[in-house]
């Protein structure tokens, strides 16, 4: 009995080691090296005095000598029934006038951003100076990454953001990887809407839990419609963004209600609903119009109505209910 347990346990062994050798572990080898970026997107902003750094990175398992070229080129984004307003200072050498405004107005398509004109690179390829600011970046078994360096040209006036794509073409030593392109924005800082654009401070009083702040930003509209932007959160805790609608004079924001804030795995939805008054049942805001807002000068906004998230129902469901109610007065500030 014992001499065939040893012998079975013997032979089970053996097995247990075959099998692992069929099964063997990937490995990482040389042949498999890549060289790709980091990040496959990235923004630079005109007014920013920082560098913005798109790394390269050479993947292998031991380090290789390998290097890799780079392109870059204008992206246009069309931008659909958008007009852009733009301010430029024209100096008269034959009538002497200075500084004299001129407003342009026109549709563009044409938003693929220029070296030299819209932003500048640089390199310091680390690993061969030879190749510093040139259009190749060199990896050794010491030096495994590379870093191409971007910054915006301030143009001073507001022509919207402008777009280029880096492409990797050319490797040696190794295979292009996966993110082989990165696509950056410049981001136009004159942007009409710049002031109210960014981090705020919310504060008000919840009708179910009292005193309530969150935090929240402002983004501009990414499709270039330079009267209208995004918050989020505008219920603290939604994931979802909703839009308004600021006036001329930049004194007024409008927020459309029933849009969808939030959306349940069991059917549910939360819809940005409101109230003129909350303690009048008869005051609810019909669809079709909108949550009213005043802006201060310092871009503090303080929301007129009352607002929140109502849940509703699946179909056939339930019943709806409200999420979170906030009663007239809410305040924005910016941080």
């Amino acid at each position: 009995m014992k001499l065939r347990n040893i012998l079975f346990g013997v032979l089970s062994v053996a097995f247990l080691l075959v099998g692992c050798e069929k099964n063997e572990l990937p490995t990482f080898k040389a042949s498999d090296s890549f060289i790709a970026f980091t990040s496959s997107t990235a923004t630079v902003t005109e007014n920013d005095s920082n560098l913005v750094k798109i790394e390269v990175l050479c993947s292998s398992l031991d380090g290789i000598d390998a290097s890799v070229e780079f392109e870059i080129v204008p992206r246009a984004i069309k931008i659909d029934s958008t007009v852009l307003k733009i301010e430029i200072m024209h100096a008269t050498i034959a009538d002497s006038i200075i500084g004299y405004k001129d407003s342009v107005v026109y549709d563009t398509t044409d938003t693929g951003a220029k070296e030299g004109v819209h932003f500048t690179f640089s390199t310091n390829c680390l690993a061969d100076p030879a190749f510093t600011d040139s259009n190749k970046l060199v990896f050794t078994k010491k030096q495994y990454s590379d870093t191409i360096y971007i910054k915006a040209i301030d143009n001073d006036y507001f022509a919207g953001d402008t777009y280029f794509t880096i492409n990797l073409k050319n490797a040696e030593g190794a295979n292009l990887g996966a993110s082989k392109s990165c696509e950056v924005t410049v981001a136009d800082d004159e942007h009409p809407l710049a002031f109210m654009l960014g981090t705020f401070g919310a504060q008000g009083e919840s009708y179910f839990n009292g005193a309530t702040i969150w935090d929240l930003t402002i983004t501009k509209d990414p499709d270039g419609d330079l009267n209208k932007v995004w918050i989020k959160p505008f219920v603290s805790g939604m994931p979802r963004s909703v839009y308004g609608i600021v006036n001329e004079d930049k004194t007024e924001l409008k927020i459309p209600v029933r849009q969808v804030l939030g959306l349940y795995s069991d059917g549910r939805k939360a819809t940005l609903d409101g109230f003129r008054d909350i303690y009048n049942d008869d005051d609810v805001i019909p669809e079709g119009e909108f949550i009213n807002a005043t802006i201060a000068p310092d871009a503090t906004i303080t929301i007129v109505d009352a607002y929140g998230s109502q849940i509703y129902s699946a179909e056939g469901v339930g019943s709806n209910s409200w999420n979170d109610i906030y009663l007239n007065g809410v305040t924005l500030k910016k941080k």
